[in-house]
């Protein structure tokens, strides 16, 4: 296993920890909401480099394993673009949705910083879009020559799928910013 590999496991297993374990020590003060979902995503960003690592791994040992005896002529191995795709596609770098406050409680100091996370978060997502774009585009230039038509319509499809599954997901969350929004500006009309 690679040192990044490893850094990646630990830093997982450091994130999983500390969501489960951060507020039962702290106690009662732990509960709140931004604590609540700061833990949610510590917890999430945990397991994914966890399952990315145990991932990794497993590939990386059933590509070490020996090939079984062949006929007296092989055949050239065929390329799976989609998966060499999904590979590549962990190296563009994902956005996190930042947290939504609750407008009925929130300050405006916290509505402004919940404003500029989200232009952090549209920024990060709009890198990530492109890097899936370039990613494909590269691998789908890459085969050209040695993938089926079939194939490379595949490594397509699965590129607009990334794509418009990151724009999604950020519409989903800046949509339901945008309604806490508009209750904290029909809360506070002159600000």
């Amino acid at each position: 296993m690679s040192r990044d590999a490893l850094g990646a496991l630990a830093l997982g297993a450091i994130l999983l920890l500390g969501a489960v374990l951060v507020p039962p020590l702290r106690g009662a003060a732990a509960g709140n909401r931004t604590g609540a979902w700061t833990r949610v995503a510590a917890a999430v960003a945990g397991v994914a480099l966890l399952g990315w690592v145990l991932i990794s791994a497993l590939l990386s040992h059933s590509a070490a394993l020996p090939a079984p005896a062949a006929a007296a002529t092989p055949a050239p191995a065929a390329v799976d673009v989609v998966e060499e795709a999904g590979t590549a596609l962990q190296a563009c770098p994902r956005a996190t949705a930042p947290a939504v406050p609750d407008a009925t409680t929130a300050s405006r100091e916290e509505m402004a910083a919940a404003t500029a996370a989200f232009k952090s978060f549209d920024t990060a997502t709009n890198s990530y879009v492109q890097c899936v774009d370039a990613t494909v585009a590269r691998i789908a230039n890459q085969y050209a020559g040695a993938a089926s038509q079939d194939d490379l319509r595949s490594l397509k499809e699965f590129g607009v799928a990334a794509h418009n599954t990151a724009i999604d997901q950020e519409k989903a969350a800046v949509d339901e910013f945008n309604a806490q929004i508009r209750t904290y500006k029909a809360q506070h009309p002159q600000s």
